[in-house]
């Protein structure tokens, strides 16, 4: 599952949901961009987005991270109007998420195994969640519990050229 939903700035990465197995195979598909500066990818899961169900149905996410632009400041605003897209980046954030499309359909393998609801560490029975609001709570409340999101050796920065 690819996710393009935290942002509008420049795409650095993206957020693997704790799947260390899918990492070699996210670096291969985005080689040719690695002068873009889009291989720096964190292990760390976000909860806030589209990406949250199939994380907890165990199959692989890839949650695009973005450099800080005006996004908060117009996020379900008013203020969110079509003057506010930067269409150079959004360009970019296609070609980015198209290439990661593509590469991952185009790999012999599968870029991850679908995980087992016992991998992904949530309880779906007795205690499964009911609403999105115990989802998040119960999330924070694992999240508390585990250290700090391991970051990735980043890759040298370049710069990144689109015509």
């Amino acid at each position: 599952m690819i996710n393009f939903d935290s942002g509008i700035g420049r795409v650095t990465g993206y957020s693997l949901g704790g799947r260390r197995d899918a990492e070699a195979g996210v670096r291969e598909v985005l080689k040719p961009l690695e002068s873009w500066g889009v291989n720096n990818h964190t292990y760390d899961a976000s909860f806030g987005s589209d990406n949250l169900d199939f994380l907890l149905e165990g199959v692989p996410t890839l949650d695009a991270t973005m450099e800080e632009a005006n996004y908060l400041p117009n996020y379900h605003a008013a203020s969110d109007t079509l003057d506010k897209v930067d269409i150079r980046e959004l360009k970019l954030h296609t070609v980015i998420a198209a290439l990661t499309a593509w590469g991952i359909a185009d790999r012999p393998e599968p870029l991850g195994k679908r995980l087992s609801p016992r991998r992904t560490r949530c309880p779906r029975q007795r205690n499964r969640p009911r609403s999105a609001a115990q989802v998040a709570g119960l999330l924070g409340r694992m999240a508390k519990r585990r250290p700090r999101p391991q970051t990735l050796t980043p890759a040298p920065a370049a710069s990144r050229t689109f015509t």
